[in-house]
């Protein structure tokens, strides 16, 4: 019979299910080992296999402790430190896990044996928090205020941090009163680093290293005081401050100075700060070791010894034996009879459970056993190897650096006669003397640093008694253009000599602080009076301010502009301008008032006489008229002429006969300029030969002559029209060269690119209006009207004659925006003169010249000058405005197929379309008005739509040959062109013409048509597609 009953032995784990719920404290059990208290069986010195929980966290923080990102790494690690006995079925039970990305509290591992590579065993893992928690707090304070040494201290910072950690207001909101971020520009600036650190963790934090960096700007650098550790000083402009451990709740500071001086409002960089600590406390919230379990090689066994005096009857007793070099402890021991399992012989106490060494050995207290039999037992032992647990966290924390703000100042003083200052420059003011008066003074301070100011002061000194301070109620304030009142926040202290302004506190008024980039002005009137000759107001003004919390003050002493009293006379240069327009009998009057006085003029009248034989037209200023002795008397108002300012008024008249300047010699009786109340020194009147090209001036073939100008000899008007007519014969050969180059592509693209300024297109819009107007009342007008608007443009041929002279001439600038002189003068706009003072060239266009009786017929041509807008003073807005429309507008191909067949089906509900998409192209079936499109593209749609126009007004070629089926496709191809860019108008997008459709556009025009022919057709086809309306 076997010993033991002959039954396998049951094996338990070490602990059950109950036993782990119970246990909720985390439990050192080397303490325990180690602990006198406790007994140990064997020897004391033993292993134990090691569990350790290593984490390694970086934080980056910004400067208010705020965490913005942090990176954590975690590792379990179970490892055997034996050589010679194996453990198996070890069992590690988690505590807190739910922060981590573990799957299981329980980590399992099957066996660690004793050679390298299989006597370790490792778990990462991860935290699934958002943030970790924080153990320790480090926090730099930085102040630049004058008592920031004395703000800067233990007590106050250790609350702030409190508040920090408890707080529930954003850092926006939380005011921070031991900081201040302000530097005053261009001066020495002392500014206090306070670095904090406080242990927040139940245990001690030990090895810290906190790393301050300084940018080179800082200098002066010194250590004011530190509570704990070693402060040194390193070659990278480093403050290395070293803590070897940090108590629970125990806080330790470091205060540092430092110099900084800029010369520039941009915000600096006061430099990061790197810690380095070590700790033993998760950064999980609670990972701990709850319970655990290991075995290894063990021996126990029951010795049972009969009595003699008494047979049957057993001393028994249980040893155990530690034959392994591990600590090892009992937990339990259960031995009992097979018929009785609830009879357990030996009990250990749970609160002192045996510890067994390297060799050890347990017994447990015998007890008496009657059996007949050799007795028989059953037994289970509960022992697991004791671990050495360690828990190794080391932190990493980044503290981005704080930037200081740099607080400045500007500011100017402006002098005006008017209370509106429209524009701001300092410039000296002139007064009469012995008058009393007023001149305005605006003094404007702008914020162009990075901070804020809290405070703002202006002195304004050295009044006299013939310039006086204003009384307080005449000082009115202004932010960024719009008034204000500062109320309780404004003192204004007013004497005889000096004027003084503060704005304090401005932080708890409705305003608020003098943010950056924000503008005050300030404005009052300077009191004159009577100053004699030669008495001038040199004054001084000082701006002040200042920061909250206070830091240096900055001033600030702008130039001040100088009142000067002048003995002043007046004196007006007047000036008539007399030019001959291209109609017969039409006349252009320029009038000119100069004032040449050392002050401003006001209330002026400018005054003209028309002969009786005139009738005034118009001018670009409207007039009072009236009637005296059969003349017409016209007037303009003039409210002011600044000093040496030119004022210019134009009008048109017509009539019959020469319009001569000795007929209106007697208005002097009527002054040309009358400054109301008073009379002015002189006057002078002056007729000026027009300054325009002679060509616009004279018909082909004769000169005129006009009165008071020199006449010519016979031989002389000769010689003219021979140089006239060669320059014509030029002219036309140049152009003639130039076109026979041309492609269909290029005359199209090139007359494509000609715009028109916005009010010439105003101009052509009101003269449409005017002509249908009368078209209904007078026909015979309506058609002269018509027929003066056309004169007014530039027809095709013109166009391309003056592209071919900007080639010639290599005119880089060229924009083919065209216009007389006399043109351009009426748009507001001046012709200049070349790079090298020279007069302006012009280019040569052919002039139509027609009869002046009632039928204007064409009677020749004659060359005219034009000028491109690049060579006018105008130029530079055109482009600005040319990029920006550009850059707003969205190019495309082509319109939308679907839109253009809505189109074709609204505007020629004549014209069926068929669809039949099986080829390319299309197709026009004249006969029937029938468009069959093979491609659903809009460009298909419009060439054969263009066929049909050109069909249906006779435009096509009749014959059927190859030059007539060439000119055919190149018009149908011009008015699909035409049509494609007609959805241009009024919308934000530009259509890229696809010119590769067909190849009729590499066509030259001369190989298929005369050019007046093509001209012809294509004017036409232009004004049929007016007609259509999107």
């Amino acid at each position: 019979m076997p010993l033991f009953g002959g039954k396998e032995e049951k094996k338990e784990m070490a602990w059950d299910e109950k036993e782990v719920k119970k246990e909720k404290k985390p439990k050192d059990y080397g303490e325990e080992f180690e602990s006198e208290e406790v007994k140990v069986y064997g020897e004391d010195e033993c292993l134990k296999y090691l569990i350790e929980i290593s984490e390694e966290v970086s934080l980056a923080q910004d400067h208010n402790i705020q965490i913005n990102s942090f990176e954590f790494n975690g590792n379990i690690k179970v490892k055997n430190p034996s050589n010679e006995n194996r453990l198996w079925d070890i069992e590690v039970v988690l505590d807190n896990s739910e922060a981590t990305d573990l799957e299981s509290d329980t980590i399992v591992v099957k066996e660690l044996g004793v050679n390298e590579g299989e006597n370790e065993y490792f778990q990462q893992f991860k935290l699934e928090t958002e943030a970790p928690e924080k153990q320790f707090l480090i926090k730099e304070y930085i102040n630049t205020s004058l008592e920031a040494d004395k703000i800067l201290n233990l007590k106050d910072i250790e609350q702030d941090l409190n508040e920090l950690r408890q707080s529930e207001l954003t850092i926006e909101e939380r005011e921070n009163l031991l900081e201040s971020l302000g530097i005053a520009i261009d001066q020495d600036n002392t500014t206090y680093f306070a670095l904090v650190v406080k242990n927040i963790s139940r245990k001690p934090i030990t090895t810290i290293t906190i790393t301050k960096s300084l940018p080179e700007l800082f200098s002066n650098l010194s250590v004011i005081s530190h509570s704990a550790g070693e402060v040194t000083f390193n070659e990278k402009n480093e403050v290395v401050w070293e803590i070897e451990e940090l108590s629970p709740e125990k806080s330790e500071l470091l205060k540092l100075s430092a110099s900084i001086k800029v010369e520039s409002t941009d915000e600096r960089e006061t430099g990061p700060i790197h810690a380095q600590y070590l700790s033993d406390i998760s950064f999980t919230g609670g990972l701990n070791i709850q319970n655990h379990a290991a075995y290894t090689r063990n021996s126990h066994y029951v010795d049972f010894v009969e009595r003699d005096e008494a047979p049957e009857n057993w001393d028994c007793q249980f040893t155990y034996n530690n034959p392994t070099e591990f600590c090892v402890e009992l937990l339990d021991i259960d031995v009992h009879d097979p018929d009785s399992p609830q009879n357990n012989f030996i009990t250990i106490d749970p609160a002192s459970t045996p510890k067994l060494g390297r060799n050890g050995q347990w017994t447990s207290e015998p007890w008496e056993y009657e059996y007949s039999d050799y007795p028989s037992f059953r037994k289970n032992v509960k022992f697991r190897v004791l671990p050495e647990i360690k828990t190794t966290v080391s932190g990493i924390v980044a503290i981005s650096e704080a930037k200081l703000f740099v607080s400045s100042l500007t500011g100017d003083v402006v002098y005006n006669r008017e209370q509106e200052i429209i524009e701001r420059e300092v410039k000296n003011i002139r007064v009469p003397t012995y008058k009393q008066g007023e001149v305005y003074c605006s003094l404007q301070i702008e914020n162009n640093g990075s901070a804020p100011l809290n405070e703002i002061g202006i002195i304004h000194q050295f009044f006299t008694s013939e310039f006086g301070v204003p009384q307080s109620d005449q000082i009115t304030f202004a932010i960024n253009e719009s008034p204000v009142e500062f109320f309780d926040a404004v003192e204004i202290s007013v004497k005889n000599d000096s004027l003084n302004i503060r704005l304090n506190d401005l932080r708890n008024t409705d305003i608020g602080q003098f943010n950056p980039g924000d503008i005050l002005t300030v404005n009052y009137p300077i009191q004159i009076i009577n100053p004699p000759q030669e008495a001038r107001f040199e004054s001084e003004v000082i701006y002040t301010a200042n920061t909250y919390p206070e830091i240096t003050p900055l001033e600030v002493r702008p130039e001040v502009p100088i009142i000067e009293a002048i003995h002043v006379r007046r004196k007006i240069r007047l000036s008539k301008e007399i030019i001959p327009m291209s109609a017969f009998g039409r006349y252009e009057i320029i009038l000119t008032a100069e004032n040449n006085s050392n002050l401003t003029l006001k209330d002026l009248e400018l005054v003209d006489i028309i002969p009786q034989q005139f009738t005034f037209e118009k001018s670009t200023q409207e007039p009072l008229s009236m009637e005296e002795n059969g003349e017409t008397i016209i007037k303009w108002e003039i409210e002011e002429l600044k000093e040496e300012e030119r004022r210019e008024i134009t009008y048109e008249v017509s009539g019959s006969g020469e319009y001569v300047p000795k007929e209106i010699m007697h208005a002097k009786k009527y002054p040309y300029v009358i400054e109301k109340g008073s009379s002015l020194e002189s006057y002078s009147i002056t007729t000026k030969k027009p300054e325009v090209e002679e060509e616009e001036k004279e018909e082909e073939g004769e000169i005129e002559e006009k009165k008071g100008w020199k006449e010519f000899t016979e031989e002389e008007k000769e010689e003219y029209r021979k140089q006239k007519e060669e320059e014509k014969k030029q002219l036309q050969e140049e152009f003639d060269e130039f076109i026979e180059t041309q492609t269909l592509k290029d005359v199209i693209e090139s007359v494509d690119k000609v715009e028109n300024l916005e009010e010439i297109k105003d101009e052509a819009l009101e003269l449409d209006k005017k002509i249908e107007e009368l078209q209904k009342e007078d026909s015979e007008k309506a058609e002269a009207l018509k027929r003066l608007k056309e004169r007014h443009g530039y027809s095709v041929r013109n166009y391309l004659m003056v592209l071919a002279q900007a080639r010639i001439r290599d005119d880089e600038e060229f924009n083919g925006i065209i216009n007389s002189y006399v043109n351009w003068k009426r748009m507001g706009a001046q012709v200049l003169k070349n790079p090298d003072k020279s007069k302006p060239y012009g280019y040569k266009i052919f002039v139509p010249v027609f009869k002046t009786d009632a039928q204007e017929e064409l009677k020749g041509y004659k060359m005219g000058t034009v000028f491109d807008i690049s060579q006018t003073n105008k130029y530079e807005d055109f482009k600005a405005q040319k990029e920006e429309a550009q850059e707003l507008a969205e190019e495309m191909d082509e319109i939308e197929y679907e839109r253009a067949l809505q189109f074709t089906k609204k505007t020629f509900p004549n014209v069926s379309i068929e669809e039949d998409i099986t080829g390319e192209k299309g197709e026009y079936d004249k006969e029937n008005n029938i468009i069959t499109v093979h491609r659903k593209t809009s460009h298909d749609l419009f060439h054969q739509l263009g066929t049909h126009i050109n069909a249906e007004k006779g435009f096509l070629a009749s014959n059927d040959s190859v030059d007539s089926d060439l000119k055919n496709e190149m018009l149908s191809e011009v008015a699909c062109y035409l049509l494609m860019k007609k959805f241009e108008e009024g919308q934000k997008y530009k259509i890229n013409y696809d010119f590769g459709y067909s190849n009729v556009w590499a066509t030259k025009i001369l190989d298929s048509f005369k050019f007046t022919e093509f001209e012809k057709i294509y004017n036409q086809l232009v004004e049929e597609v007016k007609k259509i309306s999107i």
